[in-house]
């Protein structure tokens, strides 16, 4: 340290540790988010249209559900993988993950609560429409 012309002891100035550049913010384009959107609505309708129009080989018929299932194993298989990625999800995986627990449970309670409603009201015993 050195000191001034009185006598007193001049101390260096402290400088702010600068903290590492955050990272950056995810922001999806709106106009995308809007066509991807209109992309899985377009695909579903497309798959609705080729039903209705038995334009589907009967051998992948029989075989819809065995694919549907492996569909959405790989569906999420991905989304694991994506949330394994992101290391801001995996930070605040235990303030999340009771959060998660709790909506997944509520999700699923009210959903089965809701098809018992509408199949006891829209189908009879034997399983034949109203």
């Amino acid at each position: 340290m050195s000191s001034d012309l009185r006598g007193q002891k001049i101390r260096p100035p402290v400088l702010p540790i600068p903290s590492p550049p955050s990272p950056p913010i995810k922001v999806h384009n709106e106009r995308g988010v809007k066509m991807n959107i209109l992309l899985y609505i377009a695909i579903m309708l497309f798959g609705a249209f080729l039903g209705n129009r038995k334009l589907i080989p009967k051998v992948l018929m029989k075989k819809m559900d065995g694919i549907q299932f492996l569909c959405l194993l790989l569906l999420l298989f991905i989304m694991g993988v994506s949330i394994g990625l992101d290391e801001e999800v995996i930070r605040s995986f235990g303030t999340i993950g009771v959060q998660g627990i709790i909506f997944a449970l509520a999700s699923s309670v009210f959903s089965i609560i809701g098809v018992r409603l509408i199949a006891s009201r829209v189908l009879v015993k034997g399983g034949e429409e109203q």
